[in-house]
């Protein structure tokens, strides 16, 4: 008698995802990417608004250093229509000559696409723009900045020398 038990003659079937199976898998993965899609794009603008705020507020930081080392007045110029800023210090004796410091080669630097300036105060106002002045000869400023993404605004404080970056959600 023969006892011997063919093991694949019953068990044909492959271990393999049939055409209905992989439909209803991509349906599921492309329902889930619809559902999480908006929130990682809102994350993104965060994230750009927090690391514009934090290249803006280092800008000013190094703008008060710089007229502290050089003694002479240095400036941010904000251009709310072209979203750009830049560091320029003073180049003459006249208080209205300025020129971009030597050692900051990409002024003036681009705010983001999504990024909007929602409100400046304690800057003056010049044809461009607005601009803060920090003169190591005269009282330190008092200003503020606020910039905005589609789901949150973070406000920047120029108090004396110190700056510092306030978050608030909309």
């Amino acid at each position: 008698m023969n006892c011997a038990i063919d093991l694949n003659a019953d068990n044909k079937k492959h271990a393999a995802f049939t055409l209905i199976e992989m439909i209803i898998v991509m349906m599921i993965i492309s329902t889930m990417v619809t559902i999480i899609l908006p929130y990682a794009a809102a994350g993104s603008d965060s994230r750009q608004l927090q690391r514009q705020c934090l290249n803006l507020a280092q800008l000013l930081r190094y703008a008060v250093t710089l007229a502290g080392d050089t003694k002479k007045p240095t400036r941010i110029v904000i251009n709310p229509t072209s979203k750009t800023y830049s560091l320029e210090i003073a180049a003459g004796s006249d208080a209205r000559d300025f020129r971009p410091a030597d050692n900051v080669t990409e002024a003036p630097r681009y705010l983001g696409q999504n990024i909007y300036i929602v409100d400046i105060d304690g800057f003056s106002i010049q044809s461009n723009g607005y601009y803060i002045l920090f003169d190591p000869e005269k009282t330190w400023p008092i200003a503020a900045i606020t910039l905005a993404a589609k789901d949150a605004t973070k406000k920047i404080s120029i108090i004396g020398n110190r700056i510092r970056i306030d978050a608030s959600a909309i």
